[in-house]
């Protein structure tokens, strides 16, 4: 199991914030270690399972939460991570459902995996109904990502929100069995924080490569729905602010209870 872990996060891109993909690289030091695992991670406080999406006159709520990734089961006990091809297929059926007017995703997701993200991200683009990105806690990366294809995005003044950037880790168990952990990373300030830093070897340009690929995808998808330049979109860097500090980021400014209304009003206007 610690095996088959440690070799899906050396292989893995992940558009997400600094601070959760550390809390991951915990988890596979303590299980190499044989250290309990539950003293070095920030675990969530009990969410409940989230339900389907549910539709009010016509409008469709569906919930981005939680950490990202292709397939979350083996991993959502840890973490608290959700599938990102079960969000697109949700998704899908409600851009089908005749009763749905306008979808509304709820995002509290510091981003995840880079799988299926890009795909997820373009049938939110080409989506014939309205779509609105609305958070009131945490947008950031593949989050981001995901609501940058939406008509507009929402946050609440504290929500915090961008990060846009991409980062693989690497870890190794040394010939003392000691663990040794380096991060490749694109876009200015993405691992900003981190207490490890990357080695210049001929290993680390083949995954800058992979990042900057990902990176790119990302840049050119926020450039195209935003109306940026790429180089504007660069310059803002991969750092999360609060909505307040940062209204380039999203369209409207609301509280949380205002949204309603404030959806009630776009879908008539």
């Amino acid at each position: 199991m610690v095996t088959n872990l440690l070799d899906y996060m050396n292989k893995s891109l992940w558009y997400i914030d600094q601070d959760y993909l550390e809390n991951k690289i915990n988890v596979i030091k303590a299980k190499l270690k044989d250290e309990p695992i539950e003293k070095l991670i920030d675990f969530p406080e009990g969410k409940a399972k989230k339900e389907g999406p549910e539709i009010i006159d016509g409008i469709a709520f569906q919930n981005i939460e939680g950490e990202l990734v292709p397939k979350a089961s083996y991993l959502d006990t840890i973490c608290g991570f959700t599938s990102t091809f079960s969000k697109h297929q949700e998704f899908n059926e409600l851009v089908d459902n005749p009763k749905v007017k306008m979808i509304v995703q709820y995002h509290d997701c510091p981003g995840g995996g880079a799988i299926g993200i890009p795909e997820f991200a373009d049938s939110i683009r080409k989506c014939e109904k309205p779509v609105i990105a609305f958070t009131d806690h945490v947008m950031c990366s593949a989050s981001y990502y995901l609501a940058s294809g939406a008509n507009e995005i929402w946050a609440t003044p504290s929500a915090r929100v961008g990060s846009i950037g991409a980062v693989m880790s690497m870890v190794k168990v040394t010939e003392t069995k000691g663990i040794k952990v380096k991060y490749y990373s694109a876009g200015k300030g993405k691992i900003f924080g981190s207490p490890y830093t990357p080695e210049s070897q001929e290993e680390d340009k083949f995954f800058q490569d992979s990042i900057d690929a990902g990176y790119k995808e990302f840049v050119d998808f926020v450039s195209q729905r935003k109306k940026w330049t790429k180089e504007q979109v660069k310059e803002i860097g991969a750092g999360a602010y609060s909505a307040s500090q940062a209204p380039v980021f999203i369209d409207k400014i609301i509280k949380r209870e205002e949204l309603i209304d404030e959806l009630s009003r776009y879908l008539e206007g």
